[in-house]
């Protein structure tokens, strides 16, 4: 049982360090174009609708909450009514031969164009070790992003981006 666990580890980790190590700056998933430089974007009738960039992490709270920076962008298009805006920040990081794995929720509550700096505390469930100085994955997502077309239909769309960041503190 011990081996096939360690297995089970192993794979886990060789999975993580490659698509750490050859992944690019920044993934879109969706209907949506990636951008450059740890960020993405995201599209609706044909136009960039709101952006996602992850900045920096940093530990803080005695080395069990990274606090994730990133950047936000909403705009309303043009016939368009902004409903809503719902985030997620996670970070995947090796510590002590173990996968941590931890996400938080943010609401955007504004789409008038205006770039939003975030500040987002991510921390480990309890029982797992703890983020640690160092390099980790960051994800970011919008989803969704939904507007009301002019005849009061729901359209939505969403992004996913990931960024490698160094964690200090």
């Amino acid at each position: 049982m011990k081996i096939l666990r360690l297995t089970c580890c192993l794979f886990v980790l060789l999975l993580f360090l490659v698509a750490f190590t050859f992944s690019p700056s920044a993934q879109a998933s969706g209907p949506q174009s990636g951008g450059g430089g740890g960020g993405g974007n995201c599209m609706l009738s044909g136009v960039t609708v709101c952006s996602l960039t992850i900045v920096s992490g940093r530990i803080i709270l005695a080395g069990t909450t990274v606090l994730i920076t990133a950047t936000a962008t909403c705009t309303t298009p043009a016939g368009f009514s902004f409903e809503f805006a719902n985030g997620n920040v996670g970070i995947t990081q090796v510590s002590h031969q173990q996968i941590v794995q931890a996400n938080s929720s943010f609401i955007l509550t504004t789409c008038d164009g205006t770039a939003q700096t975030l500040q987002v505390a991510v921390s480990p469930s309890a029982g797992s070790p703890p983020f640690h100085g160092g390099r980790a994955n960051a994800t970011g997502s919008l989803a969704p992003v939904c507007f009301l077309d002019s005849s009061g239909i729901q359209q939505c769309t969403s992004l996913v981006t990931t960024q490698g960041i160094h964690i200090t503190g």
